[in-house]
């Protein structure tokens, strides 16, 4: 899918590469919510995240990866990308849709806030 700006066709996740310090920016604007997110998160979680070989599909910033002690992040944007790497986590640029891995690649896959932004996610939750 690619939407429109002023007639130039752009990917959908460029907002999030022109954006991507807002976007951050907005998890210790409203900590309450991100915290609360996070603690329900880890009530679903295992409890030692960093002995498995874990990913997270659209890491984003690495925000949510980082602080559950996963070790890997898919995310398309490259500005997202940098910024999760810099939180440690391992990134690689790529599509829920189309996974650049093999599979049974990983002991545990997450999808924590990026399932409404897929292009198609039934297909992303196939592969």
């Amino acid at each position: 899918m690619n939407l429109s700006s002023g007639g130039i066709l752009i990917k959908p996740w460029k907002a999030f590469e022109m954006h991507a310090e807002e976007y951050d920016a907005w998890y210790e604007k409203y900590k309450p919510a991100y915290e609360s997110e996070l603690l329900a998160l880890k009530t679903f979680t295992p409890e030692n995240p960093e002995n498995l070989k874990a990913l997270e599909v659209g890491a984003g910033t690495g925000r949510f990866a980082a602080s559950l002690g996963l070790s890997y992040g898919l995310e398309p944007a490259r500005a997202m990308a940098e910024i999760a790497e810099k939180r440690g986590i391992q990134m690689v640029l790529g599509v829920a849709e189309s996974l650049p891995f093999k599979i049974k690649s990983f002991d545990l896959v997450l999808i924590v806030a990026a399932l409404s932004l897929f292009k198609d996610p039934v297909q992303a939750l196939r592969s």
